[in-house]
């Protein structure tokens, strides 16, 4: 017995297939699957514990985090290099925010406190004439 006219024909179901459109579905939920298991292009290191949020800039050009060593830092997001390390609370960063124009960084912290921070580096703070 061939397995073709059961790929052709679904009488159980009153449906139709010809192989090709079987093939398509197949390829379809592989690539579903696929997206929903994506792996990791890359990792943060730097904070001592865990990092409890994380923001992009609205540019995409760098990741803020903030976590329980009660550090704010920013991130290359193309080569993941750590760009700053801002201190300043006493308990751990809970939420980070970046300015519509991505110069500032909010914080809010454990210690009830949100601190703005100047998100450039010094060398693109030089670049946009800003010291």
């Amino acid at each position: 017995m061939s397995t073709a006219p059961l790929l052709e024909r679904n009488e159980a179901a009153g449906v139709f297939r010809q192989p090709r459109e079987v093939q398509r579905s197949l390829l379809s939920v592989r690539s579903r699957l696929e997206r929903r298991h994506a792996s990791p292009i890359g990792s943060l290191v730097g904070h001592e514990g865990e990092a409890d949020c994380v923001a992009f800039s609205p540019d995409g050009t760098r990741i803020a985090t903030g976590g329980i060593d009660t550090t704010v830092r920013t991130w290359d997001a193309q080569t993941f290099e750590q760009l700053l390390v801002l201190r300043g609370h006493e308990n751990y960063v809970k939420d980070v925010v970046f300015s519509p124009d991505g110069t500032l960084l909010a914080s809010a912290s454990g210690d009830r406190t949100v601190r703005l921070w100047d998100a450039l580096p010094l060398h693109q703070r030089r670049a946009m004439g800003r010291e």
